[in-house]
Order: C-alpha cells, then sequence, then structure tokens
C-alpha cells in the first residue's frame, strides 16, 4: 500500500487504500474507486506517482477541490500528506453527500515535506484533529468568489464574460465581442440571444466586468489565451462605437410606422372583429413532406388582387435557433418564443405543455419547471451536471436524509428498514404507486411550510425532474411512504401531531417528538 485515502463522510464513502502507481476513481465502473452519486464524474480524477511525488490531475466538471481550492478540469496539482481533498463543492450538496478525503502517505515521502512525520488519522492529537477540522471549513471570501463562476457565464461562448455588455430590458450579459457578431448577423437589431426579447438598448455592464475580475484573480487557470482576448477587442465594435448602441426606440419607431401605414387599410371596422378569436391563431400544420406552414391571420389575404395571385400559403422561415430542425415531431417558425436551457444555456422553443404532454417531450421540470434541452434534443452539452432525470432513474441515488423530518422519525424509519437499503422505500412506492399513477406531489401548507406555491403534479416513472427538486421528491416520497405504513408497523402507530410535519415544537421537545407521530399532513392552523 502506497498512500491512503482516509474519508471524511462516511455515508458516501469508505477509506480507500492506494496500492498502485495510478489510481483512478469516478461513477464509471472501470475506475479503481466508484462512487454512485449522478454528480461526479465518469473519470473525476486520477492519483498517480511519479518519481516519488503524488499528483491529483483534475478530470471531472463539478469540481474536485484540494484543502478548499478548485483544482479546475484537466489541471493537475501535486498533493502531500495531510492534504484534504473534496470530490465536490462541499457548501452546494448535503451534509450526507459530501465526498471528501485527508490524503495519508505510508511510505512515500513528499519531496516539499522532507521533514514530515508520516501519520495516520488514528494517531492525530486533539489539536492537530482540530486544524483537520478546520481545513474542512473554507474561507467564506474565497468561496463566494468561485460561486461566481456560474453567474458570470457568457450564454454565447460559454466561457466568462469579457468585455460584458448588458440588454435592455432583460438584463441579459453577454460578451461584448459575442453581442457584436450576433448583431452583426442580424437583418435588424431587435432580439435578444438568450430570451428574444426587443432590444431597447445596450449598455457596458461595468459592475460585471469587476467581478469577473476578481473571480480571475481567483482562477487564474480560467483566463483566456492572450490571441483569443485581442481577437475579441477588434471583434467588439460596442465598446469602440458605444453610442450607436445606446437606443433603438427610434429604428423601432420607424418601423412600427412603416408597418402601421402598410397595415391601415386593410384593418376592420366591424365591432364584432376580434383579432383574438381562436379562428384566426396560429395553427401548425404538418404536411406529408414534413414542411411546416402556419395558417394566421394576414390583412393582405383580405385584398383580392393578392388573393388571385397567391393561392398557396407559402412556408414561413425557418427558426433561427434550431436551423430547420424538426425535433419531437415539431418544428419552429419564425416567431417562436424561445428560453435558455438551465444547464447550457442552449435555447429550446418555450412550449406551454400540461403534465401529460411534458411527459412525452420531457422538456422541463415537472415541479419548478424550468427548461432543460437533455432529453429535448437528446443531449447537453452540459448533461454530466445531470440537471434533468426522469423518476425512474433516480433510484440509485435514493437516500433517507439524515435526521428527516426529526432524529426521533428518521430513527424509526431506520429500525422499520432493519439494515436493508434504503432504496427498498422507492421501490415499494414505484411499484404499488408510481407505476400505475397513483402518486402525486403535493407541495401545500399542510405539507411544507410556506411553500411559495400550491403544486398538486401527477408523478409516473417517465416524469421528468431536476437535480434540486429531486431530492424534495425523494423527501415526499418517504413521507407518503410511512403513511402507508402506519396502519400495519407499530412504529409509526403514534397519534398524529395537529402541526405535522411543519411542526415547530419537535425540533426542541424531545418528549413531544416520541410521544406524537410528524410524518403527516398539518391538520391544525394557528
Amino acid at each position: 500500500m502506497l498512500a491512503q485515502l482516509i474519508t471524511l463522510n462516511n455515508q458516501s464513502s469508505e477509506s480507500l487504500n492506494i496500492n498502485k502507481a495510478i489510481f483512478k476513481i469516478g461513477r464509471d465502473p472501470t475506475n479503481d474507486k466508484q462512487l454512485l452519486d449522478n454528480k461526479v464524474s465518469s473519470f473525476h480524477l486520477s492519483i498517480e506517482l511519479d518519481e516519488m511525488q503524488f499528483t491529483l490531475i483534475d478530470n471531472s466538471s463539478n469540481g474536485t477541490f484540494l484543502n478548499g481550492k478548485r483544482i479546475g478540469k484537466g489541471n493537475k496539482v501535486i498533493i502531500r500528506n495531510g492534504d484534504i481533498i473534496h470530490i465536490l463543492p462541499v457548501e452546494k450538496v448535503q451534509k450526507n453527500e459530501i465526498i471528501g478525503f485527508q490524503f495519508i502517505t505510508e511510505k512515500i515521502t513528499d519531496s516539499r515535506l522532507n521533514s514530515d512525520k508520516i501519520t495516520s488519522k488514528s494517531q492525530l492529537n486533539n489539536n492537530q484533529q482540530k486544524d483537520v477540522n478546520d481545513e474542512i471549513q473554507y474561507n467564506n471570501h474565497n468561496d463566494y468568489i468561485d460561486e461566481l463562476g456560474d453567474e458570470l457565464q457568457c450564454n454565447i461562448c460559454n466561457d466568462y464574460l469579457f468585455e460584458a455588455v448588458t440588454i435592455n430590458p432583460c438584463n441579459h450579459h453577454f460578451c461584448g465581442a459575442c453581442l457584436s457578431n450576433w448583431l452583426g448577423n442580424q437583418k435588424q437589431h431587435n432580439d435578444c440571444p438568450n430570451c428574444r426579447t426587443k432590444i431597447k438598448s445596450i449598455m457596458i455592464a461595468r459592475l460585471m466586468n469587476n467581478l469577473v475580475e476578481k473571480w480571475l484573480k481567483n482562477n487564474p487557470s480560467q483566463k483566456r489565451a492572450d490571441s483569443l482576448i485581442d481577437k475579441m477587442k477588434q471583434e467588439n465594435i460596442i465598446y469602440k462605437n458605444p453610442n450607436y448602441y445606446l437606443n433603438f426606440e427610434k429604428e423601432y419607431k420607424q418601423n412600427e410606422q412603416i408597418q402601421q401605414n402598410d397595415y391601415e387599410e386593410f384593418l376592420s371596422n366591424d365591432e364584432n372583429f376580434d383579432d383574438n378569436n381562436p379562428d384566426f391563431q396560429q395553427n401548425e400544420i404538418l404536411n406529408p413532406n414534413n414542411f411546416l406552414f402556419v395558417q394566421a391571420f394576414n390583412p393582405q389575404l383580405f385584398n383580392p388582387l393578392i388573393q388571385q395571385q397567391q393561392q398557396v400559403v407559402q412556408p414561413i422561415q425557418t427558426c433561427k435557433s434550431c436551423n430547420g430542425q424538426v425535433w419531437k415531431q415539431y418544428q419552429c417558425h419564425d416567431i417562436q418564443i424561445h428560453i435558455g436551457c438551465s444547464s447550457c444555456g442552449r435555447l429550446i422553443p418555450k412550449r406551454l405543455l400540461n403534465d401529460e404532454e411534458n411527459e412525452q417531450l420531457q422538456m422541463f421540470c415537472c415541479i419548478c419547471k424550468v427548461y432543460d434541452c437533455k432529453f429535448y434534443y437528446g443531449d447537453c452539452t452540459k448533461a454530466n451536471l445531470n440537471k434533468l432525470m426522469l423518476v425512474k432513474d433516480i433510484g440509485n441515488n435514493f437516500q433517507i436524509p439524515l435526521n428527516f423530518i426529526n432524529d426521533v422519525e428518521y430513527n424509526r424509519i431506520l429500525n422499520h428498514l432493519q439494515g436493508k437499503q434504503h432504496n427498498i422505500i422507492y421501490e415499494f412506492m414505484m411499484e404499488h404507486y408510481i407505476n400505475k399513477g397513483d402518486f402525486y406531489f403535493e407541495q401545500n401548507k399542510s405539507t411544507f411550510n410556506f411553500p411559495l406555491q400550491d403544486i398538486n403534479v401527477k408523478i409516473t416513472p417517465n416524469t421528468p425532474v431536476c437535480w434540486q427538486c429531486h431530492k424534495k421528491l425523494m423527501n415526499f416520497i418517504i413521507f407518503r411512504y410511512v403513511q402507508c405504513w402506519k396502519y400495519d408497523e407499530a412504529l409509526f402507530s403514534s397519534t398524529d401531531c395537529f402541526y405535522g410535519i411543519n411542526c415547530r415544537t419537535q425540533h426542541r421537545n424531545k418528549f413531544h417528538a416520541n410521544k406524537y407521530n410528524h410524518v403527516c399532513e398539518q391538520t391544525k392552523f394557528d
């Protein structure tokens, strides 16, 4: 054995022995250590021994952290005895999901610390153990700066903002060069690349530039090459001529006046005329050759001369975002509203679907309604983040949260399982309720403390759910599971508390928590 990885969380992984020159960790079963958490990359990291020195190579997307500092994908660093390694950012996962290790060398002395004594976790005295625990707590200032990385991205180039600009009124941010190229390819400067909102003005985002500068100081490895920076400066027309892009209102008024003059003679004076009538709304028709046409109200069609010249409806222009592609038997028209994918920012059609339609197309989370392109397009440039998943695929990650509802109820559930795997709860609910279409996720004041909105969604195996809401869904599955066993399991037969799952007394009064059942809905409201 060359070295050890002493686990910092027994719930997520056991301690590991490194007994080979190249030791790989990741979600793929071919790794030397397989981690089943879906936020772990397929080949997350590797630890290599080269010339009497250990190095760590980060191959992950969600990040590998050495002593609280993000290493960065593709980077290689030296690790030494006593270093703390985290597989995922500790501030973005629950406590029971933290995957962390202390690196302990057995036979190899780090070249930077020739005088270090080789110690194991069991040999640490109280002061040393306190130092190790202190290392787990990150420097708050650096943490906040690291978290800015996702917020400082340009949705066009998917890299950090450079010479940032802000679009009014939607307030989306882009690189000056990226937006300049986008506007240069448009016939009219009238739409935001992200949400297609008409652009009224563009401003230089000085605050965003300052934040990017601070973020780059903490992440120098993410800085663009000098040649690329020079190229982007040349392409940034907005910074060179800001007055031209400050206001498009004059252009819009001219266009609106032209359109008004063109259509004025065709406007109806009929009092019963209603341009919101469904008969005049957009109706998509797919002909045998899969070309999409639009049958829509057009004032020019009321002109007899035009009617004689135009006998057939012309095909509409193809969508710029989808390049005329047909996705899930649907092709966008040129006025289709789009929305950015929550994972990668790629634009997808914003279609208003009911729960059954979304179960087929799988475009957005059934709970929070956030859009994701993973299943709609069949891939996602950042699919490794697993932003969207199907209910039938979350079974392997099913885990009862530590102290679920309260520590008494948590221990009752563990005693009920008698050492069996936690996903037995998931399999039971899948077999008896979810597969049969009899399970509903309910969010209201009876089941959640101060819910932002009431939700009642039917959950099936193919229902899509995002990575944030899937934990909320798993908790609700456990909640309903205990209620199913209430009359068949003596452990759950206590009298229900009037305030149920939202009871505040249960957390500070253990006698109250032991006496009453809190895995139930609130029935009394003050």
